[in-house]
């Protein structure tokens, strides 16, 4: 139908020309609000960004060159008390290959930084960093007995001032982190506060708007409540009047409709004294109201039938579930009495009870009545098989109509014939399926047959699930008994076993005291020995040594634990390489050992097999001051 209102108009007289001004204010507002909350947004973020990145850079630069520079002063602290010149290379190595690089990018990013106080920190540390290599490079000049005082005195003191400048540029920067997100934090609350007012702003003009279309609205409603007012209490009004606006082709057909409302009335009359098939002419039976009275009259009817067909529902379960729960404990009881009753009350004329037997895994009948095939009573059907299988597979509920040719056939006083209708219902019960309900008839099931049938079975499988469950408690019960016996002579049993324990975890105690204290007194004897003894791993590092041993190297014993001996004496590699290749358990070799001081003493070493305490390979070393003429 053609509207007779304008399908479009800007103007505000009109009640949609108000809406559609509004509507694109609205729109306008909110467009250019998404703008400026993006744009403000996405300044601070790049702002943020920018910043981080320049921060993150320096104090990232700058703990990598704190760590080559310990670095470096570590291999040369060590240089100065091994004397080995493979110290000294590695210090100039990573000062080559790592701390230049390192500084020049750490002093790049510092310079181009705005902070003047971050710019003055890495000018000084350059400046550091700048003696800290004229010193470094100049080790070769330095006489060996003059390294330690060299390094100590000079080198010590320059790395100290270059960890104490990259620390005062890292809080610098930390300082600086936090003074920026302060900012940062500001500007936010105030672009907060700005977007909240231009928020605001626009809510306002909304609410003006929208409140000046409510009162012309309202204003012509109120003119269409004075009819409708009339209408509601089932009165017709004697004149229609007329507007300036939309409204008045509404009330134009309020006038058409008075005179149908007659006609209506007279149609309800006649509906409601059950006469369905009265003929009134309402909006000439064109309108989409006089069609809908017309399927109101039809839907009247059906309503009636599906009223009738709810209460024969009803009661056919409530009469079923009385005999389902005469039988809380038997299956067969069950199945035999409830498809009887049921075959009764559908006016059906023959059916079945198959059940999933897990051993077997085939359907099994369970109880029939009126059967006359004798295939279901000698054997099982397999799941998937036929349309009884296909069924309880699928665990949908069908009904057939076209039933195949001598699928079944009832017997009755005219002979064999087959039915008209065949529905299998599947019985599940909490999504597990536990069989089929099969029956037939020589009338066709209808809608409200197959939703009694399969309430039917939701209850019947319901109940078989709590028998099984039942039964199965029972034997958990009788088992649990049982296992209670043979748990309490099992605790008797495991409680004589711990007493033997106790008994024994005593005694190993009281060994586990004497072998510590066996330990602990063979530990000193070692110590207190003049011949040095050195245990070390595979790797060569050094796990333990005696007093003898350290006065060998001239160092005290908590400097060489855990120190590397390969970098002390080299070929001690070789020899030890040769004993895990070979079986030998021990080899003896002559060695001239430099101590810390200079001095060479030779020495015939014996290296021996052993096992740590961790049961890995090991290796003790005996040093014996050998004769010169013999290394000679």
């Amino acid at each position: 139908m053609k509207s007779r209102i304008r399908t479009y108009t800007l103007s505000p007289a009109s009640i949609q020309g108000k809406i559609r001004i509004s509507f694109i204010t609205t729109v306008f507002l909110m467009f250019a609000l998404t703008i400026y909350v993006f744009v403000g947004f996405y300044n601070i973020l790049k702002r943020e960004q920018s910043i981080n990145k320049d921060i993150g850079s320096i104090k990232f630069f700058s703990i990598k060159f704190s760590n080559a520079v310990n670095k470096v002063y570590t291999d040369v602290l060590t240089y100065s008390v091994t004397r080995q010149p493979h110290f000294r290379n590695e210090a100039l190595n990573i000062l080559r290959d790592e701390l230049d690089p390192s500084f020049d990018t750490l002093y790049q990013f510092a310079q181009n930084s705005q902070d003047v106080y971050t710019r003055t920190a890495s000018m000084e540390l350059s400046e550091y960093y700048s003696k800290f290599k004229e010193l470094t490079n100049g080790l070769s000049l330095i006489p060996a007995e003059e390294l330690e005082f060299y390094v100590k005195s000079r080198i010590t003191p320059i790395t100290y001032k270059i960890n104490k400048e990259i620390d005062i540029l890292t809080i610098t920067q930390v300082k600086k982190e936090a003074s920026i997100q302060q900012r940062q934090a500001a500007d936010l609350q105030n672009f907060y506060i700005l977007l909240g007012a231009l928020l605001l702003l626009v809510l306002l003009i909304s609410y003006a708007v929208s409140d000046r279309i409510i009162y012309t609205v309202k204003r012509n409603l109120e003119t269409l409540d004075n009819y409708t007012e009339v209408l509601k209490y089932g009165n017709l009004p004697d004149k229609v009047q007329v507007t300036q606006d939309e409204l008045q082709d509404i009330l134009d057909d309020i006038s058409y409709l008075t005179d149908n409302l007659n006609k209506l009335k007279t149609f309800a009359h006649e509906v409601g004294q059950g006469n369905f098939n009265t003929e009134v002419v309402v909006f000439n039976n064109s309108g989409e109201l006089g069609t809908a009275l017309a399927e109101m009259r039809s839907s009247l009817k059906h309503i009636s039938e599906q009223e009738q067909n709810r209460s024969w529902l009803n009661t056919g379960v409530s009469r079923l579930s009385e005999i389902i729960r005469k039988y809380p404990d038997n299956i067969d009881e069950l199945s035999d009495d409830l498809l009887a009753n049921l075959i009764e009350y559908t006016d059906s004329s023959q059916g079945g009870i198959f059940l999933y037997n897990g051993q077997t895994q085939l359907l099994e009948l369970k109880a029939c009545y009126a059967y006359g095939r004798k295939k279901h009573i000698e054997q099982g059907i397999e799941i998937g098989e036929g349309l009884l299988g296909t069924a309880f597979q699928d665990g949908l509920s069908s009904v057939i109509t076209d039933i195949p040719k001598d699928y079944l056939r009832i017997s009755s006083g005219l002979g064999k014939a087959a039915p008209k209708s065949l529905a299998m219902i599947p019985l599940i019960s909490q999504n597990i399926r536990l069989g089929v309900l099969e029956i037939a008839s020589f009338n066709e099931y209808k809608p409200h047959h197959i939703e009694f049938l399969e309430t039917i079975a939701r209850i019947f499988a319901s109940t078989i699930t709590n028998i099984i469950t039942n039964q199965h408690t029972k034997r958990l019960l009788m088992e649990a008994q049982e296992n209670e016996k043979r748990l309490q002579a099992q605790e008797e049993m495991l409680r004589q076993q711990a007493e033997q324990v106790e008994a024994v975890k005593e005694d190993l105690q009281h060994r586990y005291y004497e072998l510590e204290t066996q330990s602990n007194a063979l530990r000193q004897t070692i110590d207190n020995l003049t011949l040095p003894i050195l245990n070390i791993s595979v790797e060569g590092v050094i796990i333990y040594l005696n007093p003898a041993a350290a006065r060998v190297f001239d160092a005290d014993t908590e400097t060489l634990l855990h120190y590397n001996l390969f970098k002390l004496l080299p070929s001690f590699q070789e020899e030890v390489q040769y004993l895990q290749e070979n079986t030998l358990v021990e080899r003896v070799v002559y060695h001239n050992v430099s101590s810390g001081r200079g001095r060479t003493t030779p020495y015939q070493t014996t290296v021996m097999k052993m096992a740590s305490s961790n049961h890995e390979l090991a290796f003790t070393l005996f040093f014996n001051k050998a004769q010169e003429n013999v290394l000679a």
